[in-house]
């Protein structure tokens, strides 16, 4: 019973803000999308209703997108925080740390994938080679079981 009524009062919140911002889209039409703050409103919203919608809680995609959700609405909480005068020079600093950074990590996906690349290479010629023998993912793993 509790949870239904969470549902509900989740569904019915989700939708109400939906339609805020699909208003707010067709005042704006392509401007809209050039705000983050309302992409990531948009995208919130949209990934609280998958959730909400979802009966399975035990899923990994379900914990995957409280895990997305929670971090957009932390974002959102630190563009709150710099209207506010006390923490406003503390989040535009983090900001352009941020900012700054995105090179540099550009840079480094790069180079990850370079190197990931490369070694899938050498694995695949040493398998055709039959110097080693290929491994093969079971079909019952999921998620981070895949990757080790």
């Amino acid at each position: 019973m509790q949870e239904t009524i969470c549902r509900i009062v989740l569904i019915t919140t989700c939708v109400y803000l939906l339609l805020i911002e699909s208003s707010a889209m067709i005042v704006r039409k392509f401007y809209y999308l050039t705000s983050l703050e309302k992409i990531t409103n948009l995208v919130n919203l949209i990934l609280i209703m998958i959730n909400v919608i979802r009966s399975n809680t035990t899923e990994t995609i379900f914990m995957e997108i409280q895990t997305w959700s929670a971090l957009i609405i932390w974002f959102r909480f630190l563009l709150f925080l710099k209207s506010l005068p006390t923490f406003a020079w503390l989040i535009r600093m983090l900001l352009a740390c941020i900012y700054d950074m995105l090179t540099f990590l550009a840079v480094l996906f790069i180079g990850v994938i370079a190197f990931a690349d490369a070694f899938k290479s050498i694995d695949e010629i040493l398998v055709n080679e039959g110097i080693v023998e290929a491994t093969e993912i079971p079909e019952d793993a999921s998620g981070y079981e895949r990757f080790f």
